[in-house]
Order: structure tokens, then sequence, then C-alpha cells
């Protein structure tokens, strides 16, 4: 697979997705929300812009600004 389809020329980004998301690891996952999920992540991720100079997975700047004055507490539960 590698030798055909990774270091032979262009890559096939569909090709290269659906073996990771549907053979190497998508066929570990058994829940069909994880399998889209996962298949959303590789859509997303695996892409000839991944290849390129400077590409970074996490956004530049914040998705969502958290409030300076933010205190995250684990709620106390009683048995029942």
């Amino acid at each position: 697979f590698l030798e055909k389809h990774l270091y032979n020329g262009e890559i096939d980004w569909s090709t290269f997705r659906y073996m990771v998301s549907d053979v190497q690891y998508g066929g570990k996952i058994t829940d069909s929300l994880d399998v889209r999920l996962f298949q959303t992540y590789t859509k997303e991720w695996l892409t000839d812009l991944t290849c390129e100079e400077g590409y970074a997975f996490n956004p530049v700047a914040s998705i969502l600004k958290i409030s300076n004055d933010f205190r995250y507490t684990v709620p106390s539960f009683t048995e029942h």
C-alpha cells in the first residue's frame, strides 16, 4: 500500500483516507457514531494541506475564548 499510494508520485488522498478510516483504524471502531466521527477527522485532517510548509493542526486563533474569571469545579454527587 505505502509503495503504491504514498511513495510513487502524488498521494491519492481518498484512498489514503479510506485505508486509515475504514481499514487500519476504523475497522476496530464498533459504534456507528464513533465511526462517523473518525471519518470526519480523517476527512478534515488527512489532506494535501497537511503536507504544506508551516501547516499546524491547531488553529492560530482561539475558536472559543474562555473568560479570565472562568473556574471549573467538579460537581459533587450523592449516591442514590
